[in-house]
């Protein structure tokens, strides 16, 4: 895996941050995984208020929301839940998930560059 220095502080550091958030975290029930999509902003732009969450934000869109602040610690249990539902270590499971993001993210960046050559 070839990633420049900083791509990999990047990753250890997230990854150090998401396992000290497991610490206190419970077990909870399986639960089928959710599918997430950003909705097109000719959509979003009709009526903001429908698509801005209320409770929790789920990915950096509205991550530094202060009202959503609160369903931090939830999110914590969750991940929690979700890195010991696997037989790996967490950080072996997080590891195993960074990996195989880097090397989606590698392969969409080649696709995209060679899209741009056409």
């Amino acid at each position: 895996m070839e990633v420049k220095s900083g791509a990999v502080d990047l990753f250890g550091n997230t990854l150090n941050s998401l396992l000290d958030c497991t610490k206190n975290g419970e077990i909870l029930s399986k639960q089928a995984p959710p599918t997430i999509y950003m909705v097109p902003s000719a959509v979003r732009d009709l009526r903001p208020s429908s698509f801005t969450p209320r409770v929790v934000a789920i990915g950096p869109l509205h991550k530094h929301d202060e009202h959503l602040q609160g369903f931090e610690v939830q999110k914590t249990t969750y991940l929690n839940n979700l890195l010991h539902r696997f037989r790996m270590v967490p950080e072996q499971t997080l590891g195993t998930c960074v990996e195989k993001v880097i090397g989606s993210i590698k392969k969409n960046q080649r696709m995209l560059c060679r899209v741009d050559l056409l």
